[in-house]
């Protein structure tokens, strides 16, 4: 699907919101599908923000996503900082340890 033309641009493609191979596989280990509108990129990206978020350096990010280049992380990234981290902080020390 395609997001409608805006101004004489050409349509953008819209994001998956769905995606049936994670579906498939947590299937196969017995669990539910991703609630509608959840993908793996969005669970991954919401990971990434929470640890830039609590503060977690820049080269930790860049390796539990397997990134080679720092200024990609941190370009993707930093806006959560600027933005929630306080809200984000408190909510990741609210849950406390598991």
């Amino acid at each position: 699907m395609r997001h409608p033309a805006r101004q004489g641009q050409p349509p953008q493609p819209r994001p998956p919101t769905h995606d049936p191979i994670a579906d498939h596989l947590l299937a196969e280990r017995g669990h539910a599908p991703l609630p509608a509108g959840l993908t793996p990129h969005k669970l991954r990206h919401t990971y990434a923000s929470i640890l830039v978020a609590c503060g977690t350096d820049p080269a930790t990010v860049m390796a539990q996503l397997g990134h080679t280049d720092p200024h990609f992380t941190l370009r993707t990234y930093v806006h959560v900082t600027d933005r929630r981290s306080g809200q984000m902080q408190a909510l990741v020390q609210a849950r406390g340890p598991t």
